[in-house]
């Protein structure tokens, strides 16, 4: 455990960080970070599925191999969509 002592307006500050404090403030971060990746993931998903289904729609014959190369990137996503998912209903249930 660690004290700091600080002059607030002429009194002194008394202030005690601990591992577990600092802890705190990393997981905020880890948290606000994952939320920032997830919600990034799950626009960039939208994107690529409604460009999918432009290019399904509007051309047949070049339009399947658009497709198999939108399906490379939309494959993983769809993973990260599903943990992301995951995460948010475990920690909502109190799991971890």
């Amino acid at each position: 455990m660690q004290r700091t002592a600080q002059r607030v307006r002429g009194n002194i500050l008394t202030t005690i960080s601990s591992p577990v404090l600092d802890r705190a403030g990393i997981a905020v971060y880890s948290s606000q970070l994952s939320t920032a990746a997830g919600l990034i993931a799950v626009v960039l998903l939208m994107v690529l599925l409604t460009i999918k289904e432009v290019v399904r729609a509007s051309d047949r014959h070049r339009g399947l191999e658009r497709i198999a190369a939108l399906n490379i990137a939309i494959f993983p996503l769809l993973g990260v969509f599903g943990l992301v998912v995951g995460i948010r209903l475990a920690k909502l249930l109190h799991l971890f």
